[in-house]
C-alpha cells in the first residue's frame, strides 16, 4: 500500500547485491515490463530492478481510483515511497 493505494512491482535480478534501479515508465499507461519477455533489456545483469507498475497500470490498476488522483504530483510522491521501501528491503 502506497499513500492509499495497492501498488504492484516485478523485482529481477541476477544477484540481489547489485545496485537497485527503480524504473519509472512513462505512464499513466501501459508499463513496459511485460514487454521485456519479448524483448529483453539485461538490466538485471547489472542492478536489481524493481519494474513499478504506477497507480492505474498494470498490477497497479484500480477500478476505483479516480482519474483526478493520478498527477504527476501524486505519481513523483508515490515513487518517492516506492524508493524508500526499496532502500528499506534492500539495505541500500
Amino acid at each position: 500500500n502506497i499513500n492509499g493505494n495497492e501498488q504492484g512491482m516485478f523485482i529481477k535480478s541476477k544477484n540481489i547485491n547489485n545496485p537497485v534501479l527503480l524504473f519509472l515508465h512513462g505512464g499513466p499507461g501501459m508499463p513496459e515490463y511485460g514487454l521485456t519477455k519479448k524483448y529483453p533489456v539485461y538490466l538485471d545483469n547489472l542492478f536489481t530492478v524493481c519494474w513499478w507498475e504506477q497507480t492505474g497500470c498494470g498490477l497497479s490498476y484500480n477500478k476505483n481510483v479516480e482519474i483526478e488522483h493520478i498527477t504527476t504530483e501524486n505519481i513523483v510522491l508515490d515513487a518517492i515511497e516506492i524508493t524508500t521501501y526499496l532502500i528499506k528491503r534492500f539495505n541500500k
